[in-house]
C-alpha cells in the first residue's frame, strides 16, 4: 500500500510540472505572437517609472530651490506692508504673481512644491490687503497646505475677502470651513469672532451669541476671549 501512495503522489507532481510547463510555453507563443504589443507596453511602463523617478529625485527639489530663491526678495516686502511689490515685483525681482504663473507652466513638475503653494497664500493676503478682493479668493481659494495655521488663515481670510464684496452666504461658508479645519487657539476663535459678528450684523442674533459663548467657554485663553462678555450680553 505505501509504495502505491508513493507511485500516486509522483503522478501528481509530474502533472503539476507538465502544467507549468504548458503555461510556460502559452506564455511564450503570446509573447512571440505580440511581440510588438508587448514590447510597447513594457517599454511605456518603464519609461512612466523612469519619468517619476526623475521628477521626484531631481526636477521637484530643483525646482523647489528655484522657487524659493526667487521668492526672496518677494518675502521682504510682504511683512513691511509693500504689498504692491510683494505681488508685482520691482522691475528687477519677481513678484508672487510671476513666481507662481512660471512655476505652473512647468507642469507636472510643478507639483508639490510647498514654496509655489506659499507664494499663492502670499499672493492672495497681499491682494486681500491691496483691496483686490476676486483676486484675494482667486489665490487663497487655490492655495493648499498640511499646515493647519496656513490653510485655516487661507479660509477664514477667503471669508474677509467675501464679505468685503458683500457675498455673505460665502463669507459664511469660508469661515465656518476655517474654523472647521482646526480647532487651534489662534485661528478657530479668531474666526469663530467675525463669524459671530457677521451674524450678528445680519440680525441672526441667536447664532452670534452661540459662537460667543463658546469662545468665552472652549477658547478662555484666546485673545479674542478678553472682552467676550461684552459681546456676550449684547447678543442675550
Amino acid at each position: 500500500m505505501a509504495k502505491k501512495v508513493k507511485k500516486e503522489n509522483n503522478s501528481s507532481n509530474d502533472d503539476v510540472l507538465i502544467d507549468a510547463k504548458d503555461k510556460i510555453e502559452k506564455f511564450k507563443d503570446y509573447f512571440n505572437e505580440n511581440k510588438k504589443l508587448t514590447t510597447t507596453i513594457f517599454s511605456i511602463l518603464l519609461l512612466v517609472i523612469l519619468f517619476f523617478s526623475a521628477r521626484q529625485l531631481w526636477f521637484v527639489p530643483s525646482n523647489e530651490k528655484s522657487i524659493k530663491s526667487d521668492m526672496v526678495t518677494a518675502e521682504t516686502y510682504f511683512p513691511v506692508d509693500s504689498f504692491n511689490l510683494a505681488v508685482n515685483g520691482d522691475g528687477q525681482y519677481k513678484g508672487f504673481v510671476s513666481i507662481i504663473n512660471e512655476y505652473e507652466k512647468s507642469f507636472p513638475f510643478y507639483l508639490n512644491s510647498k514654496s509655489a503653494e506659499l507664494a499663492k497664500y502670499y499672493a492672495g493676503i497681499s491682494y486681500l490687503n491691496m483691496g483686490d478682493y476676486q483676486n484675494a479668493i482667486n489665490y487663497l481659494s487655490d492655495f493648499s497646505s498640511e499646515d493647519i495655521i496656513l490653510s485655516s488663515l487661507a479660509k477664514g481670510c477667503t471669508g474677509d475677502a467675501y464679505w468685503e464684496l458683500g457675498d455673505i452666504d460665502n463669507a459664511i461658508k469660508s469661515y465656518n470651513e476655517a474654523i472647521e479645519n482646526s480647532s487651534n487657539l489662534f485661528t478657530a476663535p479668531r474666526f469663530m469672532k467675525k463669524l459671530a459678528r457677521l451674524y450678528e450684523l445680519n440680525n441672526n442674533v441667536k447664532e452670534a451669541n452661540k459662537l460667543y459663548n463658546k469662545i468665552k467657554i472652549d477658547y478662555q485663553e484666546s485673545h479674542e476671549a478678553k472682552d467676550i462678555d461684552l459681546f456676550i450680553s449684547r447678543t442675550k
